[in-house]
Parts: structure tokens; sequence; C-alpha cells
């Protein structure tokens, strides 16, 4: 999880702040097997987020990551 300022547009073109980028590693992070879709909401330090984009990056052929944009959730 690292914290950032960058700012995005959604569809409507809409600007979006966004409060952290959150790495998920497909082999070391845990829980596994864990699928992320825009909306998804996620605790973290006490903290909730709302996930605004994934991007799943691969390793030649084999899902490696995902980098989750999230803003804060209320």
């Amino acid at each position: 999880m690292e914290p950032t300022n960058k700012i995005i547009r959604d569809k409507n073109n809409a600007e979006i702040q966004l409060a952290a980028i959150m790495f998920y590693d497909c082999r070391n992070s845990i829980p596994r097997g864990v699928i992320f879709a825009v909306d998804d909401i996620i605790s973290f330090n006490g903290e909730k987020y709302r996930v605004q984009t994934t991007d799943p990056l691969y390793d030649r052929k084999k899902l490696h990551h995902y980098e989750l944009e999230l803003v804060k959730s209320g």
C-alpha cells in the first residue's frame, strides 16, 4: 500500500483524487486467490478504501500482480 495524491478521470470525465495504490502479488500476498473489482471495499490499518481501478499485470503468460487505485471510503 502506497499513499498517493494522483488525480485521475472517471468514465464521465470527472476528476477523482486517489488516496493510495495497492500492490497485490499473486504469489506472495495473502489471502491468496483474491479477485478484485471496481467498487470493492478494502480495509487497511483501520481505514476503508474503495477500488477505483484495477490493473492486472502479467509476467509473460501468467498473472503476476494487481495494481489497485484506491479512494477513501466513508
